[in-house]
C-alpha cells in the first residue's frame, strides 16, 4: 500500500463536517486542503530516507574531515579518552545516516548548491572532531547543530535546512509516511 493510499482517510477527514448541501465556495477550500494533505504525504514519502545502509562516499568524506581535524589539533592532546584516533573518527562517522537523509531530501527537491560530500560531509567530519577534541570524552557534540552550521556555511538556505530536518524527523516518527521497506536512492550508485 502506498503512502498516498494510507493518507486517503485523512483526505476524507478533511471533508468531514462539510454539509451535503454546501455552497460552491466551500468546496474549493476543502479540495485544496485535501490536495495539500496528499502533496505533503508525497513530499514526506520522497524525503523519508530511512536508509538501511550508509552511502560509502559520505562516510569516507566524514572520516577524511575527522582525520584532518585530528592531525591539525592534536599537539598536546591525548586521544586516549577516545580510544585513539580511530575512536574519534568512529564518533564522527556514526552520524553518516543523518547526513545521508538530509542529502537525500535535497536530492528529491532539485539538488544542492554545492558538492555535498566535499562541502558538507568533509566539513562536518572536521567540525565534529574538532569540537570533540575541545570537550571531555563524556560530553557528546550536538551533531545536528554541527550539521546545520556547516550547511549554512556551504550556502544552503536556513529555511530549507530546517524543513529537511523536520521532514526527516516526521518520516522517522510517523508510520503513515515512513517507507521502512526501502530507501530513496541517491543519483549516484553506492561504491
Amino acid at each position: 500500500m502506498s503512502n498516498v493510499e494510507r493518507f486517503q482517510p485523512r483526505v476524507a477527514a478533511a471533508f468531514r463536517g462539510t454539509p451535503q448541501r454546501t455552497s460552491l465556495r466551500a468546496v474549493p477550500d476543502k479540495v485544496s486542503e485535501a490536495k495539500r494533505v496528499l502533496e505533503r504525504c508525497r513530499d514526506t514519502e520522497r524525503a523519508a530516507t530511512l536508509r538501511e545502509r550508509a552511502d560509502t562516499l559520505t562516510l569516507a568524506y566524514i572520516a577524511i574531515g575527522a582525520r584532518d581535524a585530528i592531525r591539525s589539533r592534536t599537539a598536546g592532546i591525548s586521544l586516549d579518552r577516545f580510544d585513539g584516533e580511530l575512536g574519534l573518527v568512529e564518533r564522527a562517522v556514526a552520524h553518516v545516516k543523518m547526513l545521508d537523509s538530509v542529502a537525500d531530501w535535497f536530492d528529491a527537491r532539485g539538488g544542492h548548491p554545492r558538492v555535498f560530500e566535499q562541502e558538507v560531509a568533509e566539513c562536518f567530519g572536521y567540525a565534529f572532531a574538532a569540537d570533540q577534541l575541545m570537550r571531555d570524552a563524556c560530553t557528546e557534540t550536538d551533531a545536528q547543530l554541527v550539521l546545520v552550521s556547516v550547511m549554512l556555511a556551504a550556502g544552503y538556505r536556513e529555511a530549507d535546512i530546517d524543513t529537511a530536518i523536520a521532514d526527516i524527523a516526521v518520516a522517522q516518527a510517523s508510520p503513515d509516511c515512513a517507507n521502512p521497506g526501502g530507501s530513496l536512492r541517491r543519483a549516484r550508485p553506492n561504491l
